[in-house]
């Protein structure tokens, strides 16, 4: 299924509130001058609107030209989210903000362009109130449904262990607000109660039957509960019940997702449309088709069902494909086919007007989402044209490709194709200014570099001097990260943990007390993860004789039955240099509170984590850089 591009493919996503945080924004509300945030009125009412007012010289934006504060107003959901320019007032920045009529709550971060500061991992808060001046309730509710996932839009990881104990705390101090959150509840209770989760979860089902007028939501997750209970009494009665009120409703449409399952074709798929127009298992059957015709290397068929549904494929799916084919070598006159139909999709979705935005997105984010994937479906139709031999429209692609997608999330591929292209075109100028720009960014392999010097020396009728320049990017680039890197460390004591090794041996984090300690989340599922193992393996060997740095790659997450097979089987085959512990109940990469995978962290000699890396991508060269510039700035 493909995920939002809110910072992975994507940004793949990110850290947590407290009830410290609570207090502190308290303390705010009551300050004038000591503090780095307040709100004006300081009981911001729903439907006014709020002056919102930022000290910046007390915090990591100190200094900034520029300043825009991102707001998401919240209840059980996100309803409302933007990004609003500010305005210097004194010695203070400040944005007005209306206040929506249905929300609890405001959490907001504040930004220059490439520094955040979300008040370190926990988002400046504010509480809303009614007419009458009460609080609204439900604030500490709603903020446990932002760390179930759309947290991640503030640079703060979800964490699903201390969403569950928000919502305990928020229940036992107003049971009012419970059946408001219920259908979000049960399944943190079902997958982070560490003390009879099955027997309370079938307390809290008795409770939720006794609701007057169960809605569809509430219908779909007893039906759901009941299921994951193994009680098949409960589950065929609220599944009919469910069918009797909401004949097109949620239970409905997923029990004839799972028939489809089996045979999703292109027919099957639009009379499932057809019955259910919204339905968002509409994404799901399109994968799991495209999936099966990539699996057959069929790729004629999988051309001809992109064409037959162009209108549901998402267009991530299309550059997909296409990058498949190029992998295969497959018949790139279809491959084009499959490729221009992906550039219409992706710019019909970025034509879009803004009414039609998410709630949860901004409208920037949005934006950067749309451009994206219109950006990716480019990049695989520049890259069929240069295989086809179309070198001047392979570079007009390519140059879109550019200009749609930032920087940090281009493909490395698309990249050298660019630069390739343009030193076939003659255009040295623009190719050597691109490709440093590319090695000052920390961005740039050895093949981008090769490309560099070849265009530096037809520039220069010679390479002479090549080797300084090169030099003085790599310095800049260094310089950066090395600054980037210091605003991130972070100084969080490390969970413990015992694992067993390939081997059997039982591993625990303690053995390395002293050392630095690079810990790497992974499965052999994850496409991210196995393409940054290359750069992984770089730089295990370039630490492999300093005894004063070790290695752990936790093999977690994982879908396969017997997962030592699996793992000693993929670390042979590929003959990696890495030390695998096997967390095969998940309990580790729980305790990090880990949300994606890959994600690394580094642990400092004292047992503390210092830094943390979500996602790969693309660069080897860049994630080298980084995880050795992290353990010798460790050192």
């Amino acid at each position: 299924m493909v995920q939002i591009i809110k910072k992975q493919e994507l940004k793949v996503f990110k850290k947590f509130f407290s009830i410290v945080a609570i207090t502190l924004f308290m303390i705010a509300c009551q300050s004038n001058t000591d503090t780095a945030f307040k709100v004006d009125p300081a009981k911001p009412e729903q439907g006014s609107k709020v002056k919102i007012i930022y000290n910046s010289a007390k915090t990591q934006l100190k200094g900034s030209k520029k300043i825009t504060v991102t707001a998401y107003q919240f209840n059980q959901e996100v309803q409302d989210a933007r990004d609003v320019p500010m305005k210097k007032e004194g010695v203070v920045w400040t944005a007005e903000l209306p206040v929506a009529k249905d929300v609890c709550g405001i959490i907001m971060m504040f930004s220059n362009g490439d520094k955040k500061d979300n008040f370190n991992n926990k988002g400046y808060v504010a509480q809303v109130y009614d007419k009458d001046g009460n609080k609204v309730k439900g604030l500490d509710a709603g903020l446990a449904t932002a760390y179930l996932g759309w947290i991640n839009n503030l640079n703060i990881d979800p964490d699903r262990a201390k969403a569950y104990e928000m919502f305990k705390k928020a229940f036992a101090e107003d049971p009012s607000i419970k059946r408001a959150y219920i259908t979000k509840y049960l399944p943190t209770l079902m997958r982070e109660e560490k003390n009879n989760p099955q027997q309370k979860l079938g307390k809290e089902l008795k409770q939720m039957e006794k609701y007057p007028n169960l809605t569809e939501d509430e219908l779909a997750m007893l039906v759901d509960m009941y299921g994951a209970l193994n009680d098949a009494q409960n589950f065929t009665k609220y599944r009919n019940e469910s069918l009797a009120k909401f004949p097109k409703g949620k239970v409905a449409q997923k029990m004839e997702y799972q028939k489809m399952l089996a045979n999703p074709s292109a027919e099957n798929i639009l009379k499932f449309k057809e019955q259910f127009p919204k339905s968002q298992y509409v994404e799901g059957l399109t994968y799991n088709a495209l999936r099966n015709f990539i699996n057959k290397k069929d790729f004629k068929g999988a051309a001809k069902f992109c064409e037959q549904l162009k209108d549901e494929i998402h267009p991530y799916y299309f550059s997909y494909i296409v990058g498949k084919m190029l992998e295969a070598n497959g018949n790139m006159k279809t491959a084009l086919k499959v490729a221009k139909l992906g550039v219409k999709k992706a710019e019909a979705e970025a034509s879009k007007p803004d009414s039609t935005k998410p709630k949860d997105m901004t409208l920037s984010d949005w934006h950067e989402m749309n451009d994206y994937y219109l950006g990716r479906n480019y990049s695989a139709y520049a890259q069929v044209l240069n295989r086809l031999g179309k070198k001047s429209e392979a570079l007009k692609a390519a140059q879109r490709t550019i200009k749609l997608i930032k920087q940090d999330y281009v493909n490395p591929k698309t990249v050298k194709l660019y630069a390739n292209l343009l030193i076939d075109q003659k255009e040295y100028a623009k190719a050597k200014d691109y490709l440093s720009k590319m090695v000052k960014e920390g961005m740039a392999d050895s093949k981008m570099k090769d490309l560099l010097k070849k265009a530096y020396s037809e520039l220069n009728k010679s390479d002479k001097g090549f080797n300084a320049y090169l030099l003085s990017l790599e310095s800049k680039a260094n310089e950066k990260m090395t600054a980037a890197l210091k605003d991130e460390m972070i100084n969080e004591p490390a969970p413990a943990f015992k694992l067993k090794d390939l081997n059997g041996k039982e591993v625990s984090l303690s053995d390395f007390k002293g050392k630095i300690v690079a810990v790497d989340f992974w499965a052999t599922w994850c496409n991210p993860c196995l393409n940054s193992f290359p750069g992984m393996k770089k730089v295990v060997e370039e630490f492999k004789n300093d005894k004063d740095v070790a290695f752990l790659f936790v093999d977690t997450w994982e879908r396969v039955a017997n997962k030592l097979a699996n793992a000693k089987n993929f670390i042979a085959t590929n003959k990696y240099p890495f030390h695998v512990l096997l967390d095969s109940s998940n309990t580790v990469v729980s305790s990090f509170k880990v949300s994606g995978i890959p994600t690394k962290f580094v642990i400092g000699r004292k047992g503390n984590i210092r830094f943390k890396s979500v996602g790969f991508d693309g660069s080897t060269e860049k994630l080298i850089s980084k995880i050795s510039t992290m353990i010798n700035m460790l050192k």
